[in-house]
C-alpha cells in the first residue's frame, strides 16, 4: 500500500480500496456514513467490495448524486451521518463536498472543519480534488470546497469503464495538465506534476481505451489523473469552464471530458499570444513533433 500525504491523505495501489477503506473509517471514527454514488459508481463488483469493506460497527445510508442538494443535505442531517464515502465519477465526488458544506450551515470563520469525505474515484476524471469554486448555500458568493479527507486511488475500480468513458476521462486529464501548465500563476511543483501527467497519459491512454482490463494501463492512467488533480490546484482555464457549461445541459451519465478535444484547439490558439513559449514543453511531453 502506498500512502501519499500530499494536500490530503491519498492511498494508491491495486486493490487498496479493500484494506484502506475500513482502516480510514476506523481512524476517522465514522459510525454512520452516507454512501454517495453516481452512474459511474454502479459496477456490481465495486458494490460487493464496498459492502465487504465497511466495518461491522458502521451503518450505511445509500444516496445517489442526482438527487437535489437540499434533499441530500436533509437526509444527511436526519440520518445523523458523520461522514461520506463518495464512490463514482466527478458528480458523486463533487456532490459529496457540496453536501458537507451545506450541512455545516453558517460557519464561524475561525472553524474551517467539515465532516469527513472519503473519495473513491471509479474513473480518472476529477479524483475528488476540486480546483474550481462552488456556490455557497444561502449565499451569492462562491468558495473553494474542502478537500476530501482521504482519496482511495485503486486502479482495479476503473477497469469497468468502456472505451468512451475511458477516452473522455483521459481527455479530461490531458486538459487539466495543459491548462495547469499554461496558467501564469507561479507554481513550479504543479508544472512538474502537469508535465509528468501528460507523459503518462500520452503513453498509456490508447492502451487503456483498447484494452479496458489492462491493469498496467489503468494504473498509469490513474497516476496521470492524480498528477492532473494535484497540479490542478494551481488553477484551470477556459476549456474546463466551457466544458462544464456545455455538460450542464446534458444527462448526468455523460462522461466528463467528452467535449474537451473539440474545445482545446480553439482555446490553444486564443491563449497563444500569452503562453506560446510554453507550448514546446507540452509537445515534448505529449511526444509530438515541433
Amino acid at each position: 500500500m502506498s500512502l501519499i500525504p500530499y494536500l490530503t491523505r491519498i492511498h494508491f495501489a491495486d486493490r487498496v480500496f479493500d484494506d484502506a477503506l475500513p482502516e480510514e473509517m476506523v481512524r476517522l471514527r465514522l459510525r454512520r456514513v452516507m454512501v454517495l454514488t453516481d452512474n459511474f459508481g454502479a459496477d456490481p463488483e465495486a458494490g460487493e467490495r464496498l459492502e465487504c469493506a465497511v466495518p461491522l460497527n458502521c451503518s450505511v445510508q445509500p444516496a445517489h448524486a442526482e438527487a437535489p442538494l437540499a434533499d441530500l443535505t436533509r437526509d444527511w442531517l436526519a440520518g445523523g451521518c458523520d461522514g461520506i464515502v463518495a464512490m463514482g465519477g466527478p458528480l458523486a465526488l463533487e456532490t459529496a463536498l457540496r453536501v458537507v458544506v451545506a450541512a455545516q450551515g453558517p460557519k464561524d470563520k475561525r472553524d474551517s472543519r467539515y465532516q469527513p469525505v472519503i473519495a473513491v474515484p471509479t474513473t480518472t476524471a476529477g479524483l475528488g480534488l476540486p480546483a474550481v469554486p462552488v456556490p455557497v448555500p444561502g449565499s451569492q458568493r462562491s468558495a473553494c470546497p474542502p478537500l476530501p479527507s482521504v482519496v482511495l486511488c485503486d486502479p482495479t475500480l476503473t477497469c469497468w469503464a468502456g472505451p468512451e468513458v475511458t477516452a473522455a476521462a483521459g481527455l479530461d486529464v490531458i486538459v487539466h495538465c495543459i491548462e495547469t501548465y499554461l496558467s501564469t500563476t507561479w507554481n513550479p511543483p504543479a508544472d512538474g506534476m502537469a508535465l509528468d501527467g501528460l507523459r503518462r497519459v500520452a503513453t498509456w491512454l490508447e492502451r487503456a481505451v483498447e484494452h479496458p482490463r489492462d491493469t498496467t494501463a489503468r494504473r498509469e492512467l490513474l497516476a496521470a489523473a492524480l498528477n492532473a488533480a494535484l497540479a490542478g490546484q494551481k488553477g484551470l482555464g477556459a476549456v474546463h469552464a466551457l466544458a462544464i457549461a456545455l455538460e450542464s445541459d446534458l444527462p448526468p451519465d455523460t462522461p466528463h471530458g467528452r467535449y474537451h478535444a473539440a474545445l482545446l484547439p480553439g482555446i490553444l490558439r486564443f491563449n497563444a499570444p500569452a503562453a506560446a513559449d510554453r507550448y514546446g514543453a507540452l509537445l515534448e511531453a505529449l511526444r509530438l513533433a515541433p
